[in-house]
């Protein structure tokens, strides 16, 4: 095992536990609702089973992932935000900036991308997604007769589905980068630590980190020739401090480092915080 998967594999192990519980208030205060998620669901498995046969029908996974990628789009994470200017902001970008032909080709894109790679994936990473007694086959024991959004079992599941996703997809960072990242975000939770204002950094690093997944080239493509309207800008700019000519992708990136910064990083409890600095550190001495 490299040391970039190690350092991933332990960032994943003690920071899993932390997002379980604020992934289950998530879920109960509503942003999707019980048929929603059955719906999801159903596409997560059609998906995952392909990879369980000799030979994986890619296009079909493809299809089932475009699909599933364009209903997390349609869900309303406006209601998660308690600062209105982020609120509107969030509402205006999944209501009047992306229109349904930009989604369905960021959709298409990232598909493309994720299923070429999922295909690669060793047997023992796929049986665990997607084998009898899997992740899969337990979130859909437990959403036969619900789904229960209190049930922390259900948050865990998804939490561990996410982190082997994660990781994986993260598996694409250069062995500097990782550790780059790892570094800048040591120094951006000390800062929170010593309460320092953390905008810029945080904002530096969101940018960079995507840039190094090749995640804004894929929106810069899917969001070609798309710009943002002065109205927009005025609607929101004066109050989130944004100056100038702004792309797309830009402001999406902002909109998100600015949700993160104020309903997470800010109402993060002290011990919470510290948990996060001591795993970074466990993933950087290795």
């Amino acid at each position: 095992m490299s040391s970039k998967t190690k350092k991933l594999n332990e960032l994943l192990k003690q920071l899993s536990p932390e997002a379980v519980e604020p992934l289950r208030q998530i879920l109960k205060d509503g942003v999707i609702s019980k048929a929603e998620f059955k719906d999801m669901l159903k596409l997560l498995s059609d998906m995952f089973d392909e990879l369980l046969n000799d030979t994986p029908n890619t296009k079909r996974m493809e299809r089932k992932l475009r699909e599933l990628i364009m209903s997390f789009g349609d869900l309303k994470y406006e209601s998660e935000v308690t600062d209105e200017t982020l609120k509107n902001a969030v509402k205006l970008i999944r209501e009047k900036i992306i229109g349904r032909g930009q989604r369905e080709s960021l959709a298409r894109l990232i598909a493309e991308e994720l299923v070429a790679d999922w295909a690669k994936a060793d047997r023992k990473f796929i049986e665990r997604i997607a084998d009898d007694e899997g992740i899969i086959e337990q979130l859909n024991d437990l959403a036969d007769d619900g789904p229960d959004f209190d049930d922390a079992e259900l948050s865990e599941l998804l939490v561990e589905l996410g982190g082997m996703l994660a990781v994986r997809y993260a598996g694409k960072l250069s062995d500097a980068d990782l550790d780059s990242l790892l570094d800048r975000s040591h120094e951006i939770v000390k800062d929170i630590e010593a309460k320092k204002n953390i905008s810029d950094s945080l904002l530096e690093a969101a940018r960079d980190g995507m840039q190094a997944l090749g995640i804004i080239s894929l929106m810069r493509r899917a969001f070609s020739g798309l710009l943002l309207g002065d109205l927009i800008l005025r609607q929101v700019g004066k109050s989130l401090n944004i100056k100038g000519n702004t792309t797309v992708t830009d402001f999406i990136i902002f909109i998100g480092a600015k949700v993160a910064e104020n309903e997470s990083i800010k109402k993060a409890k002290p011990a919470e915080i510290e948990r996060v600095r001591k795993a970074i550190e466990a993933a950087r001495s290795i």
